[in-house]
């Protein structure tokens, strides 16, 4: 370079990303794909490129085939109300729920007890956490003795890190 020449001043650059996610890959002819990527930055901001790939005839093998250019997020789809509305109150229920979580997600106890004659439910090995506990209980409708409720727990679970 010439001496008189000054480099740019590349402080404000955009740094490298912490992770990058593909989100979107759309076919664009028999072999040529567009492949959308998120990159998430150290800041919390997540831009968007599109990467021309392309693959061979067995789509075993890929290759980006030209730069990636910046695009738009894609768009939100709106979420759908929850069926599940209805409380459910702290009582055998909700004690089911938990007891039957605690058992197939720390491996102690029996799953069997909580199941139907008849259904099977292998066990998570290893075991990924040391404690749960139901935090909320909701259903579909309300629960009667005796009656089939549908329902959605939120736990907080423990694992042997105590993360």
């Amino acid at each position: 370079m010439a001496p008189d020449v000054e480099l740019p001043n590349t402080s404000d650059a955009q740094a490298e990303p912490e992770s990058v996610v593909a989100v979107r890959a759309v076919q664009q002819t028999g072999t040529a794909w567009s492949v959308t990527l998120a990159a998430q930055y150290a800041d919390g901001t997540v831009r968007y490129f599109a990467v021309p790939v392309a693959a061979d005839r067995a789509g075993s093998a890929f290759t980006v085939t030209g730069a990636a250019g910046v695009v738009a997020g894609p768009v939100r789809a709106e979420v759908p109300k929850s069926p599940y509305s209805v409380p459910v109150p702290e009582g055998d229920l909700t004690a089911t729920v938990g007891a039957f979580l605690a058992a197939y997600l720390t491996g102690t106890g029996e799953v069997d007890r909580y199941l139907a004659p008849r259904v099977v439910l292998a066990p998570i090995s290893p075991a990924p956490y040391r404690s749960v506990e139901a935090q909320r209980v909701s259903a579909v409708e309300e629960a009667a003795d005796g009656t089939k409720v549908r329902v959605l727990a939120h736990v907080e679970v423990q694992d042997v890190g105590g993360r």
